[in-house]
């Protein structure tokens, strides 16, 4: 398995995860505030199979959006929850170019705020920072199964 190939498995099974964890609100918006759960579940599984991620944080005009770097690509599960209100279709699941984020959309598009290797340091900041409880990196979160 190359490793585009591992990428869009472990982005399948984090999709999947995501919506199975997302509350009632959540799943019906397209995983609205679940970016930066499901983006540390993302860097475990990535990480689990042999590759070095990343969660960026980013500022955008409607907020903050956090995704996946890893390698030369952008990885996000979540995208989806903008569709209904940016002028924009997403996929499940967006996989592109990290040169590209600038001109991919609106949902990375914006100052990279943040840049955590380590999902509990993204957690600690969204703890210090005030995020709403249901959209905080949670323990569990980062436990995958065998």
């Amino acid at each position: 398995m190359d490793t585009l190939d591992i990428i869009h498995k472990c982005a399948a099974e984090t999709r999947r995860w995501a919506e199975a964890n997302a509350n009632n609100t959540q799943r019906e918006r397209e995983l609205w505030g679940m970016c930066a759960r499901a983006s540390a579940h993302l860097v475990v599984r990535l990480r689990a199979n042999g590759l070095d991620a990343v969660v960026h944080v980013a500022k955008v005009p409607y907020g903050g959006h956090a995704f996946v770097e890893v390698g030369e690509y952008i990885v996000d599960v979540t995208a989806t929850q903008f569709s209904e209100w940016l002028d924009q279709h997403y996929k499940p699941i967006e996989v592109f170019p990290a040169a590209h984020r600038y001109h991919a959309g609106q949902a990375w598009s914006g100052v990279i705020h943040k840049t955590y290797k380590r999902p509990m340091a993204l957690r600690a900041w969204q703890v210090a920072t005030g995020w709403p409880p249901e959209q905080t990196v949670q323990h569990g979160d980062l436990t995958i199964e065998a």
